[in-house]
């Protein structure tokens, strides 16, 4: 099942009785240049509760719907995923769940990878998303084969699509597996499903 259906299942029960997946989320799309140094795309912007939570992706959707959309959709097509992420990422801020809702400034965008070269070390990565800057700086520790990696990075992008799958069936609570959430995009759906989540400067 891919990550964000799972992430999407549990948001269901968590609001459940609260009246909160009837309420109106609205959907737009921001002239934004300062993205995550970690994330590629346009940035779409969902508002909700007077809180605005950001998903950065290829394929924004300008809209207003509700939460429940998500609960009922099939959720195979990028952009109805890139919605239900978005909306998952303003929720958890709307909750206070998840703080990291928006970029850094670009001023942070060194110190930040230098942290991450810190943590990751010299683990064999799978790339889980375009993740351009990762790839570049550990080109010789990436390998193809999820199964093969000691740890999994997801960005954004990789919660939808084919990738998102791959994720999806390799989160297994119980397992040893090593999955690290990062960027703000994917903020919600790391906080939703309890797991590490790597975004130090991210603004709220």
């Amino acid at each position: 099942m891919n990550i964000l259906k799972k992430a999407v299942l549990q948001v269901e029960i968590m609001i459940e009785g609260c009246g909160y997946e009837h309420n109106a989320v609205t959907l737009t799309t921001k002239n934004d240049t300062n993205l995550c140094v970690y994330e590629n795309g346009i940035l779409m912007q969902a508002s909700f509760g007077g809180r605005t939570a950001d998903f950065v992706t290829d394929v924004p959707t300008h809209a207003t719907t509700k939460p429940s959309f998500m609960f009922t959709a099939p959720l195979t097509k990028r952009p109805q995923q890139s919605a239900a992420a978005a909306i998952i990422n303003v929720l958890t801020g709307f909750l206070c769940i998840s703080r990291k809702l928006h970029a850094c400034s670009p001023e942070h965008h060194e110190i930040c990878i230098r942290e991450l070269q810190q943590k990751i070390g010299d683990k064999t990565l799978y790339c889980a998303g375009t993740l351009s800057c990762i790839r570049q700086s550990f080109q010789n520790q990436i390998t193809d084969d999820i199964k093969a990696a000691d740890l999994i990075l997801v960005s954004g992008d990789g919660l939808l699509g084919e990738e998102g799958e791959r994720v999806g069936d390799a989160f297994i609570p119980e397992s040893d597996t090593e999955i690290l959430f990062i960027g703000p995009s994917s903020s919600g759906v790391s906080s939703t499903l309890h797991c590490e989540h790597f975004c130090p400067y991210g603004r709220s």
